[in-house]
């Protein structure tokens, strides 16, 4: 019998990582880069093997609509047992991030887990055609008539709509307290592959009131990616106090599946910038401090051991080691890091922002130019040395004529693996219906 568990830190830095997570055994690999700067394209490299825009999940398109069979599908077309936790709603059933999991827990259930008679007016919006009033006042229509709680169902629709976010959630954290329930209570009989993402790092900074060190909770938006924060260092503490916590209930969630599981993999999918060239949030840019994550791959047989592993490895090879832990295969760029292997170079990506992150600045009347100067294609490389290099004049470390080369023939490699092209006008309506204040909260408008 083989369990597997794949938990993602969203959003946790590389630095705060190695501050709080020191309790976490396993072999850690400090020279590991993500494939991008933001969710979707990191966790689409993990769950297929290959590069973002190969598989046609970047900013502009946000779905996992790959042809190919993704991380999950492969594990449950192999007997495996597939469970899902996500409180992220960009790795959702409504991004088909689901895929292959026989039970996925999407973000609102998640923070709302004592709320089944609790209508979520963002799932009916994705079963109706109905919009604006007619959309509202026909939720609000169902919430009367059916067998729902009317007042935590209305104020859960008024939390979502204008981003108030108490009124999101019945708990204290982002899940993650959940989620360590869920995992303490199932004790996997069969084989099973359990993947987990954890937003306590992710912005509004908002950790339970004992490990605040700050008044209120703490939101970093697009807006400040434009125009800066007004009390940086408030903001710095409020993003150490999530991260502290995150340590804190992670323990307890890691524990239980280390008493139950063969292995647990743990990383971030991406950093956070905290001011560092000017920079906040993780929107913009192949920064060092959002792409050089953490990772950890924790055998637990060997729950007294770590190791140090300073080769440089991809989120791409996440996916071929995972597979490989259960005797699986399937076609991947990725390396199984257990392995003696040599370390080759690797690609990073930034598509633009998000269609509604675009909207979001051409109503706030920032400059043509400016929003074109965010909204471009550039990439990265990470050499099979470690030397690191962005191909744009605004991000550091400058690219060298020698990395430009090693950039160009990855790119040469590309295989176009995605089903279609981005779909943009439906994209935008549907976001901009069905998840616009949670993109709000989460700062990407």
């Amino acid at each position: 019998m083989t369990r597997i568990g794949l938990v993602v830190l969203d959003t946790l830095r590389k630095d705060a990582f190695e501050d709080y997570f020191e309790w976490l055994p396993g072999t850690y690999y400090p020279n590991t880069y993500s494939t991008a700067n933001w969710t979707v394209p990191a966790h689409a490299s993990l769950f297929t093997g290959y590069y973002s825009t190969e598989v046609n999940a970047t900013a502009k398109s946000t779905s996992l609509d790959t042809p190919d069979p993704v991380l999950a599908e492969l594990f449950r077309d192999a007997g495996f047992r597939t469970v899902g936790y996500s409180a992220n709603p960009n790795v959702s059933t409504k991004t088909q991030f689901n895929r292959g999991f026989e039970e996925f827990t999407d973000p609102t259930e998640l923070k709302n887990p004592e709320g089944t008679d609790t209508m979520n007016p963002e799932v009916y919006g994705g079963t109706t055609d109905k919009e604006g009033l007619a959309l509202y006042l026909g939720a609000l229509r169902e919430i009367l008539l059916g067998d729902y709680d009317t007042i935590p169902s209305i104020k859960l629709g008024i939390g979502q709509k204008f981003g108030y976010r108490p009124w999101q959630k019945s708990i204290d954290d982002d899940g993650a307290s959940v989620v360590r329930d869920e995992i303490e209570a199932d004790h996997p009989a069969r084989n099973q592959f359990t993947f987990v993402n954890l937003m306590e790092a992710h912005t509004p900074y908002d950790p339970p009131a004992e490990f605040s060190t700050v008044d209120e909770p703490v939101s970093v938006t697009l807006q400040n990616m434009v125009e800066g924060v007004d009390d940086p260092e408030k903001v710095r503490r409020a993003y150490d106090d999530a991260a502290r916590y995150l340590s804190h209930v992670y323990k307890s969630i890691f524990e239980s599946m280390a008493a139950d599981y063969d292995y647990v993999v743990t990383l971030s999918d991406h950093g956070e910038m905290l001011g560092e060239h000017g920079m906040w949030n993780h929107t913009y840019g192949l920064y060092s401090q959002l792409t050089n994550v953490p990772l950890v791959i924790t055998d637990c047989s060997e729950l007294d051991a770590s190791f140090v592993d300073e080769r440089p490895v991809s989120l791409v090879d996440v996916h071929r080691t995972l597979l490989e832990l259960a005797g699986l295969s399937a076609p991947s760029r990725g390396m199984d890091l257990r392995t003696s292997f040599d370390p080759v170079d690797r690609l990073l990506e930034f598509n633009g922002l998000i269609e509604p992150a675009l909207k979001g600045l051409h109503d706030a009347g920032v400059d043509q130019s400016e929003i074109d100067h965010y909204d471009r294609d550039f990439r990265a490389v990470v050499t099979d040395d470690a030397e690191y290099g962005v191909d744009a004049e605004d991000v550091p470390p400058e690219l060298t004529s020698d990395l430009r080369e090693r950039l160009t023939a990855i790119v040469a490699e590309f295989d176009d693996r995605s089903s279609t092209e981005p779909d943009e006008d439906t994209e935008e309506t549907e976001l901009g219906r069905e998840t616009k204040a949670q993109l709000e909260d989460l700062g990407y408008m």
